[in-house]
């Protein structure tokens, strides 16, 4: 049975560690099914199992456990498409939130189109990308214990050494301080922690690098200066697949390294003036007199209306008599700026857009020998 556009049915999960809540919409928004289940694949098909062949899209956001759900119904065929949590704000003033609404909320957001889709991370290079972020989590455990070993060292007036010469102290150095037994035993088990932290750092980074050194993009990342070995899996794993990115301003917006500034006025806007507490049609600036005043915006000093302004009668009443004196630009959408190329403009002065474009560029790698 092919699913009709009014037949068709959104649905939304709202995922836990223990549990699933799921969530059914119509095309009109009414709402077709809720329950909780357990968060297992079978318990997740066994509830949706009569609506399936009506379901066109299922919508989960990117928690901590999405993987096997996203997983596996993706391997079932089904639409799943993962959303950004971040940019799935409700609307304000709700009175009540719960796992109910959030459910509720995912799937209408399929519904109207809206829903904030996130990359799926390919499931087979996953792991590797996960076990190089585990080595962070040894990296900055060193850290924090390399900073206590030297706290307590200078707790008792001894200076502390630098964290390369710190990692080299054996049993005979700590012997050496002459400090109390019990100080003894903190500085020697701190002194394990660090080394246990930095031999699992490496054990992970050295299988790490023999997946990703042999790839295409990590070569292409020890071409660019200030890159080296720990830096570039980290580029090539949480980047993924760099053809993902229609251009190079592309990768740089999703590496942040693009700043966010305001591109406003428009080619055409409309210009109203209220006049003080009239309910009648407004006075409206002629055109040379709102370029004028226009100028003197903080926010166009540096542009000045170049275009007619669009005569418009307006109408308020004594409800927006507290307007009165201010002014209104409404932008035309027929002239609005594209946002995409314009968010993601990459500045050539910038060195890491200028990595971004070295690493989306389509030429041929020709890698240096002894890499």
């Amino acid at each position: 049975m092919q699913t009709t556009k009014a037949d068709a049915l959104y649905a939304g999960a709202d995922l836990h560690g223990n549990n699933v809540f799921l969530s059914l919409c119509d095309v009109e928004g009414n709402n077709v099914f809720r329950r909780r289940v357990k968060a297992n694949l079978g318990a997740v098909n066994a509830a949706l199992e009569p609506f399936w062949k009506r379901i066109v899209a299922f919508g989960v956001e990117s928690t901590f456990n999405w993987y096997w759900l996203v997983d596996g119904l993706r391997e079932q065929g089904r639409n799943v498409k993962l959303g950004n949590p971040a940019k799935m704000e409700q609307y304000e003033g709700i009175k009540i939130t719960n796992d109910l609404t959030d459910a509720g909320w995912l799937a209408e957001q399929l519904r109207l189109g809206i829903f904030p889709e996130s990359y799926i991370y390919p499931k087979q290079t996953r792991p590797v990308r996960d076990a190089l972020r585990r080595r962070q989590l040894f990296v900055r455990r060193r850290t924090q214990v390399l900073l206590s070993f030297g706290g307590l060292l200078e707790r008792y007036g001894l200076d502390a050494p630098g964290a390369r010469k710190m990692e080299q102290w054996t049993l005979k150095d700590i012997q050496a301080t002459g400090l109390d037994g019990f100080v003894q035993l903190q500085l020697e088990t701190l002194l394990d922690a660090i080394h246990e932290s930095d031999r699992l750092a490496k054990k992970i980074e050295k299988q790490v690098l023999a997946f990703t050194k042999p790839t295409e993009q990590y070569q292409r990342t020890q071409l660019v200066p200030g890159i080296g070995i720990s830096l570039g899996m980290l580029i090539v794993l949480e980047s993924g697949d760099f053809k993902r990115f229609a251009s190079a301003g592309d990768y740089a917006s999703y590496c942040r390294a693009v700043k966010r500034r305001y591109r406003g006025q428009p080619a055409h806007c409309v210009i109203f003036c209220f006049s003080s507490f009239r309910t009648s049609s407004t006075s409206l600036l002629r055109a040379d007199k709102a370029r004028d005043k226009l100028a003197r915006e903080p926010i166009f000093r540096r542009s000045a209306i170049q275009t007619p302004v669009t005569v418009v009668d307006f109408f308020i009443n004594q409800a927006t008599a507290c307007f009165s004196g201010r002014l209104f630009f409404i932008p035309n959408r027929s002239d609005s700026l594209n946002r995409n190329s314009d968010n993601a403009r990459c500045n050539n002065r910038s060195a890491s857009a200028s990595s971004c474009a070295f690493l989306c560029s389509p030429r041929r790698l020709s890698v240096r020998s002894g890499n």
